[in-house]
């Protein structure tokens, strides 16, 4: 993996495929790392040019000497040969731009183009490129690069890299008759010269001389952001919004289709830069668990756009990038279980990254805090349970609306002490609220002391995690007192700042300057402030809890006789792989308690006070649906039952247990890995669809805390509370049961029915999944 930071590092480009026809896209790479001072060796590759935008041309790689990074603008025909070369010259990483590959339906090419790429690793195919904002290194053919406005440059007065036109006085890449070069020698000594030639989308031409700068080049301004994405066009342009708005943003890979590189190993690869203070993805699949793992485990606030919730929109992240999408609840699952932050849209997504930059190196009271973004760091010990956020205003209706945000956003509202609210009392008008959310109301305008007391006061308070501070259409100087409140703020804070710009021009950039982000609306600010807070649950204790690796295919599974052939045969894939008194026995073997029973060759075979009578036959899986299930038998009744269940298969008789909860219990394979459900169990376990999910290791009290019918197994309406340790420890057994069963089965106890005094399975299957 560590070719990749070439994409972001490199000090010799090549551009497979330059062209020095004004508008082609293979001139446009060239044309931007000269328009952005990119300080590196620029080599444009093309067999029959001597020259392109004013710079050497080479015939081939061995031609222009050693290559960090290879930016390869053939078609879909030529790219493989170009991958070969670059393998054959020794080039770390190769961005391949063209379409025509598995998006389109040709698995084949993309497959040779994996094989000629040696020990080279491929970005792409089917992608926009990648930059290195803080550096000049545009890697990219995106048209925004073209644009005449656009700018490179980042918020809070870091030093930017910008086209011509730019404002007068803003350090980096100048036009015509104004200072030459970089300032600190950062940059190559650049002239601009129009030359009447349309440009990209119309503009100039861009042609100079390119010298090479190596010993100053510019950096990343301090906690930067990170942006990739499968997608190349929404890539950049979030990356464009991202910038108009201010947001420090230093880095922009896309990834395409995700033959070689994916998104996941570049934003665990970017982690490990110094200055980036958060990462941000847009992603179309995610099948690999392991890889999401280990991006969790870099420490840095993570958000991810996921594509694919909608079924119209899982067909059209194939068809885009070839991606398969899996079960969206997995995702959703498996994103909070890792701690990382899943957002809805793009404007959430700059949003999250906004948080991430601001709470990366706060000032407090004069003091730097480093990183202290998460509630993780204020809670000693840690504490389970949603954070708990203090809600400052100066509006009831926002006071309001950040409560429900705060719902939404699996947050919660602190509960203050009793002391902090004798601080309050003593500070709230009594037209006020001094309950959470507290409301210090308009007369913030006559006494500007209001917010800051209001603010030491629920600072200090044990309970509180963080704060959101919502304030509408104040001006001037009671903004500026509003911001000297929050530099005695110790514990992460965001700001909801509802009003027209105009009425306080200077306070998103003080805010910033502060560290503290600031959003219009409270909704936004705390759908921010919660995405700093995520943090990972803490790995089971419990190794009955942990997922081995699986063995090898129908190692360690029951005994498969009878109904296996038939299975394996049949072109059902949910075919059960044993029958359900076989996955009994075995689970029986595991310590986890079933009924007593045995088949019945006649019903004189019944020797049961009151039974259920099940069907066994090959490939039945629905057995209720099916009519072979009849409970309550008894002596009286034995003989006409076994006469129904015996038309549709042999028939199998246990004890029928009563009373109690009826509970679901899965295990079941995932493009993450293998994935634990516990919910509402029996014949309205999909009709209530109350389940929890969790990828495997995990706790399963965890899973439990958040069911609806949790109630019914704590004790309801006088009720004695149910043998939930029971049930958990069938849980247990049947994860490390099924440790080594192959990867593609899963098995369902539905139900397991919890009681007063232990927990019982009445029904087992286990499935091969397609």
């Amino acid at each position: 993996m560590a070719g990749l930071s070439m994409l972001w590092s490199a000090r010799s480009i090549a551009v497979v495929g330059a062209s020095g026809r004004a508008g082609s896209l293979g001139r446009l790479p060239v044309e931007y790392l000269l328009r952005f001072g990119f300080a590196g060796r620029i080599l444009p590759i093309n067999p029959t040019a001597t020259e392109i935008c004013g710079l050497p041309a080479y015939p081939n790689l061995a031609a222009a000497g050693p290559v960090d990074l290879a930016l390869i603008m053939v078609g879909a025909d030529k790219a493989v040969a170009a991958v070969a070369e670059c393998a054959a010259h020794g080039v770390p990483v190769a961005i391949v731009g063209a379409s025509g590959f598995a998006e389109a339906g040709d698995a084949e090419l993309q497959e040779a183009l994996l094989a000629a790429r040696g020990d080279t690793r491929i970005l792409g195919p089917n992608c926009i490129g990648a930059a290195a904002l803080g550096t000049g290194l545009v890697a990219s053919f995106s048209p925004w690069f073209g644009g005449e406005a656009t700018t490179l440059g980042s918020a809070a007065g870091a030093p930017g890299v910008r086209g011509p036109g730019s404002e007068p006085g803003v350090p980096g890449v100048r036009g015509p008759g104004s200072e030459p070069g970089v300032p600190g020698g950062a940059g190559p000594a650049l002239a601009l010269l129009p030359t009447g030639d349309p440009g990209p989308r119309g503009g100039s031409t861009l042609q100079g001389t390119h010298t090479d700068t190596r010993g100053g080049a510019r950096r990343t301004p301090a906690a930067g952001i990170a942006l990739v994405s499968q997608s190349g066009a929404l890539g950049f342009g979030a990356a464009s919004l991202a910038v108009e708005r201010g947001l420090p943003l230093g880095w922009v890979v896309t990834t395409g289709n995700e033959a070689d590189v994916t998104a996941l190993e570049v934003l665990t690869e970017l982690a490990a830069e110094p200055d980036c203070a958060g990462l941000l993805g847009y992603v179309e699949s995610l099948h690999d668990g392991p890889a999401l793992r280990r991006l969790a485990a870099t420490g840095k606030p993570v958000a991810l756009l996921v594509a694919g919730r909608s079924a119209a929109g899982r067909r059209a992240a194939a068809s885009h990038t070839g991606a398969l999408a899996g079960d969206d609840r997995v995702v959703d699952a498996a994103l909070r279980q890792l701690g990382i932050t899943r957002v809805a849209d793009v404007d959430d997504l700059l949003d999250a990254g906004e948080a991430f930059a601001a709470t990366a190196g706060r000032t407090t009271g004069g003091t730097v805090h480093p990183g202290r973004a998460r509630v993780a760091d204020y809670a000693e010990p840690r504490r389970s349970g949603p954070p708990r956020i203090a809600v400052v205003t100066t509006s009831g209706g926002s006071g309001i609306l950040a409560a429900d945000a705060i719902e939404s956003a699996g947050l919660t509202l602190a509960d203050l002490t009793p002391g902090t609210r004798a601080a309050l009392d003593e500070i709230v008008p009594a037209f006020g609220s001094t309950e959470n959310p507290i409301d210090v109301t308009a007369t913030v305008m006559r006494d500007r002391t209001l917010v800051e007391r209001c603010l030491r006061a629920v600072d200090r308070d044990p309970g509180v995690d963080a704060v959101a501070l919502c304030f509408c259409v104040l001006t001037g100087d009671d903004v500026t007192g509003i911001v000297e409140a929050l530099t005695h703020v110790t514990k992460p804070v965001v700001v909801a700042r509802t009003g027209a710009e105009h009425l306080a021009p200077t306070a998103t950039a003080m805010l910033r300057r502060l560290g503290v982000a600031s959003f219009p609306t409270p909704a936004r600010a705390i759908r921010a402030l919660a995405a700093t807070l995520t943090t990972a649950e803490p790995e089971p204790a419990d190794p009955g809890t942990g997922t081995p690796a699986p063995a090898e295919h129908g190692a360690g599974t029951p005994a498969l006789t009878g109904s296996e052939a038939t299975a394996n045969q049949s072109p059902d894939a949910s075919a059960p792989l044993t029958d359900e008194w076989q996955l009994k026995a075995a689970l029986a073997e595991a310590g986890v308690p079933v009924p007593r029973g045995h088949f019945l060759d006649s019903p004189a075979d019944f020797d049961f006070e009151r039974a259920v009578l099940k069907a066994v036959a090959p490939g039945l899986v629905h057995k209720t649906e099916a009519g072979g299930v009849i409970l309550n038998v008894t002596q009286e009744s034995v003989a006409e039952a076994y006469r129904k269940i015996a038309k549709i298969g042999r028939v199998w008789a246990e004890e029928q247990v009563d009373g109690g909860v009826e509970i679901l219990v899965g295990i079941a394979p995932s493009p993450l890995g293998r994935v634990l459900t516990i919910g509402a169990g029996g014949t309205l376990a999909e009709l209530l669809d109350d389940v929890a999910i969790r990828l495997l290791p995990a706790d399963p009290a965890s899973l439990l805390a958040e069911l609806k019918i949790r109630k019914l197994l704590d004790g309801y309406r006088g009720k004695p509370p149910l043998d939930t340790p029971a049930l958990l420890d069938v849980v247990r057994r049947l994860v490390r049961l099924t440790a080594h069963w192959p990867g593609d089965v899963a098995v369902e106890l539905n139900p397991v029915l919890v009681r007063e005094h232990g927990a019982v399975v009445l029904d087992a299957v286990a499935v091969r999944e397609v």
